[in-house]
């Protein structure tokens, strides 16, 4: 769990240490076979494959982006809470959480993003709700909040047809939005 945990938060140490991982486990697999141990060799190259069968499936659907906001919402709350509001205007605000130049899979299950592809996420409070909407039916209020921000340039506007916006409501104000920018074909 720990090497699944590093290399979804994309951390330095999670290669290492996948690598550590996955030498030990032939090793522990090569030690069982010789031995003849069967179903201890095959229950050590069942766990991968039942750890990526099982997370896999929740990064496709998402769940894995609610875990992770879960983890930091009470950081970015206190920031939020921080911040005044401005002449009585619903706060909107965007927290840069992650550019991923790689995904283990795509938006569908064994689909996966192509080389080139590049995956950005930002957290958004927003307390109007109006990033839910089309670009074309937010507000002019809103997108004057909007315009400048850091984040949220190419939110307003997608900035060609081979980028996709993905907007999901977290709950109350908080929304996550994936961006991606296909690779030309």
């Amino acid at each position: 769990m720990l090497v699944g945990t590093l290399l979804f938060f994309q951390q330095l140490t999670g290669l290492p240490v996948a690598l550590f991982a996955l030498v030990l486990g032939a090793a522990a697999f090569a030690i069982n076979a010789l031995h003849g141990k069967a179903k201890s060799a095959l229950l050590i190259l069942a766990a991968p494959c039942l750890t990526l069968a099982i997370l896999l499936p929740l990064q496709g659907s998402g769940a894995l982006n609610r875990v992770e906001f879960h983890l930091v919402k009470a950081i970015f709350q206190a920031k939020v809470d921080a911040m005044p509001g401005r002449n009585g205007e619903p706060r909107l605000i965007g927290f840069h959480m992650d550019d991923r130049g790689w995904q283990a899979t795509g938006p569908r299950l064994f689909e996966t993003y192509v080389n080139g592809d590049y995956v950005i996420e930002t957290l958004v409070y927003d307390e109007s709700g109006e990033i839910l909407r089309p670009p074309a039916e937010r507000s002019p209020a809103w997108i004057v909040r909007a315009q400048g921000r850091t984040h949220f340039h190419s939110i307003l506007q997608p900035l060609s047809p081979s980028h996709i916006v993905t907007v999901t409501q977290m709950g109350g104000s908080w929304f996550w939005v994936e961006q991606i920018f296909h690779a030309a074909a």
